[in-house]
């Protein structure tokens, strides 16, 4: 070792210039030796440490602290219409100022004024929030005021209790009564009574719009053949109509072209009629004309038989009976003429005449009856053109009307097929939402639980905490004292040793006159 640190491996009784060590370093037993060099220093330093530990403990007073420990609860936090996550019922911070504000220095006055003494007597408090929702008030308190401490803590953990139990009330209370509904709720569901009733409800639905379906699938093709054959009878109706019509016209038409012959007939006899009157007619002048020539003759015949007659001769006489012959031919053709135009010929005109007003009349009849006809024709062919376009238009109405049911028929089969699907699908939108639903609610309940599980009460605790210096309090203020002064004992028989190398060293320093390095 180096001659400046004061240390080295010599043994006990060699002079202190022997001692050293070669490596240069400090060896335990040099370390050793000093302690048995210097034990009684060691021992001495430790006793007095030890000594003055046992004075401080017996001279220490007992100390006595109440301590009450507030573990704030949580409860429900209301957000709207919602109940939220449970939280602490108020925060530390806030409680710690409430207390340190405005309930103790009123609750130690009231003690005060109560146990006639100052407020500056009363114990004092001290509030300390640990993590969480942990909450201390320690009181140092002598003996004799074990129970002002213990009522004034009591007293701040009631307040506490109270206070929380009215702030956390309104939250448990809508928690209940929510839980109680969703519960009630929850149950509603497991009876499925409404579910059953609302999907009853659309299965009655579906089936009444299946049915319906169903009447429409069988209604539409009975009638589409009602009005088929509607539309097929009226088309014989129609044929028949015009067969009935086509024979009536050609029996008409038949009869007017007879009568019209007959008309032309009657003409043509009223023709003849005529003629044969004109032919009378001049006959009769004939006749007359005749007469009057003939009567003229047989004047003048019998003025020659007169004179016939007159002569005495036999050629008169012949002459006058040739002559009476004539006139008397001449006279009988005279009366036969004179009776046949007074006669016959105004009988024969007048049976003429007769025949030709009935022919007359006979052809205003025809023609009368060709007026009819006609008049029967014309009304027939209108009422035939009336009735055939009526039956046409029928047709054609019930045609329109297939048609439009057709479409009507595929507007609402499409309807009732759209209205099964939605029925359908409705029918399981029940399934789902009540499963959904279902599901939702015992959520909803589950979640509830896990707050009712969160929340807790506000719990206090306090306890009174004696600190006396008696049991392993003592022992401990003894050891550590022992161990201090074993230590400050090893400490100075160091600073003696090397107090003592270094006056050595001095010594020798100053006996040789050469610098001492230290």
């Amino acid at each position: 070792m180096d001659k400046d640190s004061g240390f080295s491996s010599r043994r006990a009784g060699d002079p202190p210039t022997e001692y050293h060590h070669p490596s240069d370093e400090i060896d335990l037993y040099d370390l050793w030796f000093v302690m048995l060099r210097r034990v009684w220093w060691i021992v001495g330093v430790t006793a007095l440490c030890l000594f003055s530990g046992l004075i401080y403990w017996q001279t220490q007073e007992i100390s006595t602290r109440y301590v009450t420990s507030i573990e704030i609860g949580k409860a429900p936090s209301v957000v709207g219409e919602h109940t939220a996550h449970p939280a602490l019922v108020e925060p530390a911070s806030e409680l710690l100022t409430r207390l340190q504000e405005a309930a103790l220095p009123v609750l130690r006055l009231e003690l005060a004024t109560k146990h006639d003494m100052t407020v500056g007597e009363m114990p004092e408090a001290e509030f300390r929030h640990a993590d969480g929702a942990f909450l201390f008030i320690e009181s140092a308190v002598a003996d004799n005021q074990r129970e002002l401490a213990a009522t004034m803590h009591r007293q701040l953990a009631d307040f506490t209790l109270n206070t929380h139990q009215a702030l956390a009330a309104p939250a448990r209370l809508r928690l209940q009564s929510q839980m109680a509904s969703l519960e009630l709720e929850l149950k509603a569901l497991e009876d499925e009574s409404t579910f059953h009733l609302r999907k009853l409800a659309a299965k009655a639905k579906l089936a009444e719009a299946q049915a319906k379906q169903d009447q429409i699938s069988q209604v539409f093709p009975r009638e589409q053949r009602n009005r088929g054959r509607e539309i097929a009878r009226l088309k014989e109706q129609l044929g028949e109509t015009q067969e009935a019509y086509r024979i009536k016209r050609q029996a008409l038409t038949h009869e007017i072209r007879q009568n019209t012959a007959a008309a032309d007939a009657t003409n043509e006899l009223r023709g003849r009629l005529r003629d044969s009157i004109k032919l009378v007619a001049a006959e009769q002048e004939l006749l007359t004309s005749q007469l009057d020539d003939l009567r003229v003759w047989v004047g003048s015949a019998r003025d020659l038989q007169n004179r016939a007659l007159a002569q005495p001769d036999n050629i008169g006489g012949l002459g006058a009976l040739m002559m009476g012959n004539i006139a008397h031919t001449a006279h009988l053709e005279y009366r036969q003429m004179q009776l046949r135009l007074e006669i016959n010929l105004p009988e024969r005109r007048a049976e003429l005449t007769g025949r030709l007003e009935d022919a007359g009349r006979e052809l205003t009849a025809t023609k009368e009856r060709g007026a009819e006809l006609s008049t029967v024709l014309s009304k027939l062919s209108s009422d035939h053109g009336r009735d055939e376009h009526e039956r046409a238009r029928e047709i054609e109405r019930l045609k329109d009307a297939m048609a439009l049911a057709a479409e009507d028929h595929q507007r609402t089969v499409a309807a009732t097929a759209r209205a099964i699907n939605r029925l359908a699908v409705e029918l399981e939108r029940l399934d789902d939402d009540y499963d959904r639903e279902l599901a939702a609610k015992r959520q909803s309940i589950a979640q509830f639980q896990a707050f009712v599980n969160l929340m807790t009460d506000t719990r206090v605790a306090g306890v009174f905490i004696a600190e006396e210096l008696v049991g392993r309090g003592g022992a401990l203020i003894l050891a550590l004292s022992l161990v201090l002064g074993g230590m400050l004992g090893i400490f100075t028989g160091f600073v003696v040793e090397f107090h003592h190398n270094a006056g050595q060293r001095l010594r020798r320093q100053r006996e040789k006159e050469t610098p001492y390095d230290v």
